[in-house]
This record gives structure tokens, C-alpha cells and sequence, in this order.
């Protein structure tokens, strides 16, 4: 007897039980199982009806996107045990298309167990080389789009006095705007305060081995 547990909450994926005796179901039952398991699937890494073709969702399909490296899901976890998804300098994130942007951290999203994913992602943006309007177009677009629970966004602000100050500024001004828990962090070591060294790679001066 198969057994799935369609749990409603929007983090979980269902969880199937197998007796020793499932060789005795049908394959009619084992079909409607596995397109039970395969619709939960979609309703939680789709939850608006978005991208409902499957194969936006492999990693072939999205195999240029990825190439791109403007994010990634390494293994990583925070003090807190979340996952961390990664989003490292990338100089031309605002050109990314807005629909490959949301398949990309849906598939990512998609990769993490339900255990690790009900206690909520975790977003580490590195924007030191950047303007503080990056900041703003990336959190924006995670508040939109992201599929499961964001407990929290780690952003390493840009760089420099001048960028710094200017970017400061504005996030006061606009915090208002970002309806999700967000962080603006000077350096690694501020990081370090969130994340262990251990849980980070080399993009952000980590020591977790990681390959692309």
C-alpha cells in the first residue's frame, strides 16, 4: 500500500510510505500515485500556476541560466539550519529576464528536502560592487515570486563611502517598502553573524567547496 501525505502547508512536499507488499498494487494505482505525487510537486513549487510545463523545470531546460551563476543552491545552511540561497555578484542581474529569474530560484527551491524547507530559505545577496537600485530590483522580485517560505535576506550592501552611504540611505527611506525580514550587512564578518564560514563559499569568502 502506498501512503502519501498531502500536507497543505506551501513549504512541504508530500511524503510517501511503501509496505513491504507494494508490489501487489496495480500499475492503474501506481500511475494515479505517482500523478498525485507529481500535481503536489507542481502546487508547491508552482503555487500561482506558473511555468506548469514540467520541463521549465529541469535542469536541462534551464541549463544557460544556471551556467550564469547569478544564483545557486550549494548546501549551505545558516546558524539556524535553513538552507541558504545564494545570489553572488552578477553585473547584469537587472537584464535578467523576469521569467527566468522566478524558474531558476523555483527550481532551487524545488532541490531542498521538506525538512530543510519548512524552516524557511534563507537569500545571501552580494551586491558590494553594485548600487543600492539592485538591491531593490532582486528583493522586490523575491517578494513577488519566491515560492516558499523566505525566513530571511542577507544583502552585503555596496561598497565604498560613497555607494555605501547613498545606498544606506535610501534602504532607510524605502524599508518600508519590503514586507520580508531584511538585513544590510557591511562585510563577511557582519555575515559571519548569520552564517558560519564553513556554510559559505568562496564567492563570499567561505570554505565550503562547491562546484558549479
Amino acid at each position: 500500500m502506498v501512503e502519501i501525505n498531502m500536507n497543505e502547508e506551501p513549504t512541504q512536499v508530500c511524503r510517501i510510505r511503501v509496505s513491504d507488499s507494494w508490489q501487489e498494487e496495480s500499475k492503474d494505482r501506481m500511475t494515479q500515485t505517482l500523478k498525485a505525487i507529481e500535481k503536489k510537486y507542481d502546487d508547491i513549487c508552482f503555487p500561482n500556476g506558473v511555468a506548469r510545463n514540467r520541463d521549465y523545470t529541469t535542469a536541462q531546460y534551464l541549463l544557460h541560466e544556471l551556467q550564469l551563476r547569478y544564483a545557486y543552491l550549494h548546501g549551505g545552511f545558516d546558524r539556524g539550519e535553513s538552507p541558504v540561497l545564494c545570489f553572488p555578484h552578477y553585473p547584469d542581474l537587472v537584464e535578467v529576464k523576469e521569467e527566468d529569474f522566478n524558474r531558476i530560484v523555483q527550481y532551487l527551491c524545488c532541490l531542498t528536502n521538506a525538512s530543510s524547507a519548512d524552516l524557511g530559505f534563507v537569500a545571501l545577496i552580494d551586491r558590494r560592487m553594485d548600487r543600492y537600485s539592485s538591491v531593490k530590483f532582486i528583493i522586490q522580485r523575491l517578494e513577488k515570486h519566491f515560492p516558499g517560505y523566505l525566513k530571511q535576506i542577507l544583502v552585503l550592501r555596496p561598497a565604498g563611502f560613497i555607494r555605501g552611504t547613498f545606498s544606506d540611505l535610501s534602504f532607510r527611506w524605502q524599508k518600508e517598502d519590503f514586507s520580508m525580514k531584511v538585513e544590510m550587512l557591511s562585510s563577511v564578518e557582519e555575515l559571519y553573524k548569520f552564517v558560519d564560514p564553513s556554510q559559505l563559499t568562496a564567492d563570499f569568502t567561505g570554505m565550503y567547496s562547491y562546484n558549479y
